[in-house]
């Protein structure tokens, strides 16, 4: 997102950010243009942590990873054993995404090993078929794909299906005012 007066945005600094020495810094604005974004910084998220100190097992996903800002952030609080999965259909703004998105994960130092690129549109997907490339139950998940009511909502029957019973959904621009269907769903 451009910032407000059209100078550099947070994403333009993200390649400095994201070699600093004690982790990762991975955020979004917050201000009229991106309304409820949310900010993560450094290796870990308290959420993500306070999961794994309760003892709460299982993969961390998201639905729509574009570049792979947010997911790079969920990829890295992965514990040993779990996985992140990155569901999008990889052709939004161009075919080019899916290259840009797999450069982001190696410049940021996520483990390739623990990350399943799933190139489908979620609407196509079936819950059965989301929970095999799940291959488990998901502690989190962030869903940032379509924009519209049925979108949103079949997302969010996916991500019922493959939730830990202790996991967290996440949603992207839900009270953006320009994406009222993400709140109604």
């Amino acid at each position: 997102h451009a910032a407000p007066s059209g100078g550099p945005s947070v994403e333009d600094w993200f390649p400095l950010l994201s070699r600093r020495k004690d982790g990762p810094w991975l955020a979004h604005r917050l201000d009229a243009d991106t309304a409820c974004c949310l900010v993560i910084a450094l290796r870990r998220t308290p959420l993500l942590a306070a999961q794994t100190a309760q003892g709460v097992r299982g993969h961390v996903a998201e639905i729509g990873v574009f570049e792979g800002r947010f997911f790079i952030a969920l990829a890295l609080c992965a514990q040993p054993g779990e996985r992140a999965i990155a569901t999008d259909v990889f052709t939004w703004p161009d075919e080019g995404v899916a290259e840009r998105f797999l450069a982001n994960c190696r410049s940021a130092g996520v483990n390739r090993d623990i990350v399943v690129v799933q190139k489908a549109a979620t609407q196509n997907l079936t819950r059965e078929a989301y929970r095999q490339a799940a291959g488990g139950p998901i502690r989190f998940l962030h869903i940032d794909g379509a924009h519209n009511y049925d979108g949103v909502l079949h997302d969010l029957q996916l991500a019922k299906a493959v939730l830990h019973p202790q996991g967290v959904i996440c949603l992207d621009d839900v009270l953006h005012p320009r994406y009222p269907a993400l709140t109604i769903a």
